[in-house]
């Protein structure tokens, strides 16, 4: 069956605002050991109002032979049109606290000191807070979440032979906070073939990144 939909998008007002606070403290210990605790906090205001309009529904003139970007000249054409079930009103607050330990060192290794090692360790624990102000048709909801993410990260680089051989070995986790929308008991079905639903059973997640690089140099054949 034929499924001809003209529609329009309202989407305004679209505003976004973010900003943040570093700092940090180093602590200079013998052998090249630098300990620096620091903090962070981010946050973020989103608003974002988006309206759907199906001009098909007018009746005659607006189907398949509408003129594209061409909208009624009726009177009342957006409330007769609005999709309420796929427009939508969402507020949303973020803050996120993170402290975090990290430590850094180099200095020559091996024998008679003819490698070199490089070593640093980040230990933050980041505590995001997401405040959720959502309206779509019958749903009017306001909820707030937070979560705790253990995020550690290190990197360990040593040289030989004169620096002309490397291995680096690098380790970062990750912490995926699930968007706050998708936790909610909504359906979009403005595109019949991708229709999407809110699971309020989805869970907080961790990417973990190893990765391992080795390196040879010769200047004299500069490969």
């Amino acid at each position: 069956t034929r499924d001809f939909r003209n529609r329009y998008y309202r989407d305004r007002p679209n505003q976004n605002w973010e900003y943040e606070l570093t700092a940090y403290y180093r602590y200079w210990f013998p052998f090249n050991m630098c300990i620096f605790p620091s903090y962070r906090y981010y946050g973020a205001n989103r608003r974002h109002d988006y309206g759907l309009f199906r001009l098909d529904e007018l009746g005659a003139g607006w189907g398949e032979d509408a003129p594209l970007g061409v909208l009624p000249s009726v009177t009342d054409w957006m409330d007769d049109t609005y999709d309420a079930n796929n427009s939508y009103r969402r507020r949303l607050d973020e803050s996120e606290h993170t402290p975090a330990l990290n430590m850094t060192w180099e200095g020559k290794t091996g024998n008679r000191g003819q490698g070199y090692t490089k070593v640093f360790v980040e230990l933050p624990v980041r505590i995001p807070t997401h405040h959720l102000d959502y309206r779509r048709a019958a749903l009017d909801t306001a909820f707030s979440r937070t979560a705790v993410l253990f995020e550690p990260s290190f990197n360990i680089e040593h040289y030989w032979r004169n620096r002309t051989n490397s291995l680096e070995f690098t380790y970062r986790r990750k912490g995926n906070l699930v968007n706050a929308t998708s936790l909610l008991p909504i359906r979009s079905d403005d595109d019949p073939l991708n229709i999407t639903l809110g699971n309020p059973g989805l869970r907080d997640s961790y990417n973990n990144s190893p990765s391992l690089t080795y390196g040879n140099r010769n200047s004299g054949k500069q490969r």
